[in-house]
């Protein structure tokens, strides 16, 4: 047996290179670097959410690991600089700027400034107006590769895993999978029209959703049995434990893809969000895992030991598994 997820995570890497920026045919030399680089910024924002006094600068100064997170962020703005068709003037002072940021603040264009910059797009679409500076352009690159790698990445790794677990939902995919595309090249239109493949998708997310947690602040006042909640306030939804609630799932902890046939309340599946701010890269985020799903199936066969009680996770900013071992052989 061995451990998958750093090879698929490798894959998600090609794919980001090829779908953002057009580069196609090459391995980045320095991708492992990079991906390691990028999974320690991601854990170090996660501590500064669980320790909010790391939010200030002269406190975080004073931690071990400063100078390692510093250098891992030098090193994925290098990447993401080198890689981008548009280049800011100004990037040593952008890059001097970031180096004493920290890293909690370097998330915010995620929840904010890049919403703006959305709308702004949106409202000017029509008429072709729309300006994004070099600067935003290059940030929303890095905000893309963050948010891409991460969560494409984990998603296949526990799809895979199940599907190591459930070797009858392994091969009744594989029949889908022979059916929809034979030996033909995989494309994006067959790939929408897999229901099963999707089942399988949406299960897996409902059982280990990539953002456990969801943290929204309320444009008005939310009446509760026991309370409100004020204008202002900032709720914690907790998505892994609505995923696995019994009032709203039957045997909810057992992986069963049949059960998407049906519907249910939309609010009890939120893997990425629901109204107005949710997930915006949800279409491209189940491509590039079906792309990856259906090139590994159609070769190999995948087994592992345990079941799905066995599986551990791990939290920082998305759910991860901590191992994905798992024993692969030649159809």
């Amino acid at each position: 047996m061995f451990d998958l997820r750093p090879y698929i995570a490798q894959y998600v890497f090609n794919i980001f290179l090829v779908t953002t920026v057009g580069i196609q045919g090459i391995a980045h030399k320095d991708r492992l670097d990079i991906l390691h680089k990028q999974k320690e910024l991601f854990k170090d924002a996660y501590s500064k959410v669980i320790k909010p006094w790391l939010r200030l600068n002269w406190i975080f100064s004073l931690t071990e690991n400063r100078k390692q997170i510093c250098i891992a962020e030098r090193t994925v703005l290098d990447f993401i600089y080198n890689i981008s068709p548009r280049k800011p003037r100004n990037y040593t002072t952008l890059q001097y700027n970031n180096y004493n940021m920290t890293i909690f603040q370097k998330l915010k264009p995620i929840f904010n400034n890049y919403w703006d910059r959305v709308e702004h797009i949106r409202a000017n679409v029509s008429n072709k107006s729309c300006d994004v500076s070099d600067e935003n352009f290059l940030d929303d690159i890095r905000n893309f590769f963050a948010a891409i790698q991460n969560t494409v990445t984990e998603t296949t790794s526990f799809i895979m895993l199940m599907l190591a677990i459930y070797t009858d939902v392994q091969e009744k995919l594989r029949q889908e999978i022979l059916v929809t595309f034979n030996n033909d090249k995989v494309d994006a239109q067959r790939l929408l029209s897999m229901r099963y493949l999707y089942m399988v998708f949406q299960e897996t997310l409902r059982l280990f959703p990539i953002t456990p947690i969801i943290s929204r602040q309320l444009t008005g006042d939310i009446k509760l049995e026991s309370c409100t909640l004020p204008e202002g306030c900032y709720v914690m939804i907790p998505t892994f434990a609505i995923h696995r609630n019994p009032a709203y799932w039957y045997k909810p902890l057992e992986f069963i893809p049949e059960r998407f046939s049906s519907t249910r309340h939309r609010y009890t599946y939120i893997p990425f969000g629901m109204g107005l701010r949710d997930c915006l890269g949800q279409k491209y985020a189940f491509l590039s895992v079906a792309t990856i799903i259906v090139n590994l199936l159609r070769r190999f066969r995948f087994v592992t030991v345990g079941n799905l009680s066995d599986v551990k996770t791990t939290t920082d900013i998305v759910l991860r598994p901590r191992h994905v071992k798992i024993s692969i052989s030649r159809i």
